[in-house]
């Protein structure tokens, strides 16, 4: 650090004169997390159309603020928080649609229709934008199930420069309702970042416990300290009983 800090008062010296104690860069710190609590409701129009929807009491944890990059002080890499963060409440509403036909299912959801607002005593205004979703499902035979689903809209994420819009595709087969293998792909098509990204699983069905298995790998790889790694990998695993 020790290092670091004396190149960066060269720079500073041979560029401007002064040194880093006089540096003011900052970050700006705005977001919010949001807690959701739905009223829905649901009713079956014919055997096979249904429609639904739901109320949601949302309230949001919303900042805005300034973090220094520079301690003035000291001369290091140690911040100083300005930030603020207000609670503030609303509602969204949803809207669900599904259509079943003996081996066909098809859905379609609508999420904050609303376009929910969370206005921070600073000014800055934390909006949820609306978001679709279509999804099919084939059911060829009782045991095989094909499904489809994708984001009809381009979708926040943590940072503002960066959207998400999933299609993804997947098949499960079950073996005497006790052991479901299953394997998918998925791709973010609003980005160019992580490409097809493959999945595979497995469930076991015992009585009143289940065991799900999960993992994906993206074909995308970054260099990390001379290897090649995937650039999105993850796994799960759940065990759920009933009671």
């Amino acid at each position: 650090q020790a290092t670091v800090i004396q190149g960066l008062n060269t720079i500073q010296a041979a560029s401007t004169g002064g040194s880093i104690a006089n540096n003011q860069s900052i970050l700006r710190i705005q977001g919010a997390v949001v807690t959701e609590v739905p009223l829905s409701y649901g009713y079956a129009i014919n055997p096979n159309l249904s429609i639904g929807g739901s109320i949601k009491y949302m309230q949001a944890q919303i900042t805005d603020g300034d973090t220094t990059v520079f301690n003035q002080n000291s001369n290091n890499f140690q911040t100083q928080v300005t930030q603020k963060q207000e609670i503030k409440t609303g509602f969204g509403i949803d809207l669900g649609i599904m259509y079943r036909m003996p081996n066909l299912q098809a859905g379609l959801v609508l999420r904050d229709l609303n376009s929910p607002k969370f206005k921070h005593s600073s000014g800055y205004v934390y909006e949820i934008k609306p978001q679709a979703k279509m999804g099919l499902s084939y059911i060829p035979w009782d045991t095989i199930s094909i499904e489809l689903d994708a984001d009809l809209t381009k979708n926040q994420s943590a940072l503002s420069s960066y959207t998400t819009q999933y299609i993804q595709g997947g098949l499960e087969w079950n073996i005497f309702k006790i052991l479901a293998l299953r394997a998918g792909a998925y791709n973010n098509i609003a980005q160019n970042d992580i490409g097809v990204v493959y999945t595979a699983g497995l469930g076991i069905n015992l009585w009143a416990a289940r065991l799900d298995i999960g993992g994906a790998m993206s074909t995308r790889k970054a260099l990390y300290q001379g290897k090649q790694y995937p650039r999105e990998a993850r796994a799960s695993a759940a065990l759920n009983i009933d009671f």
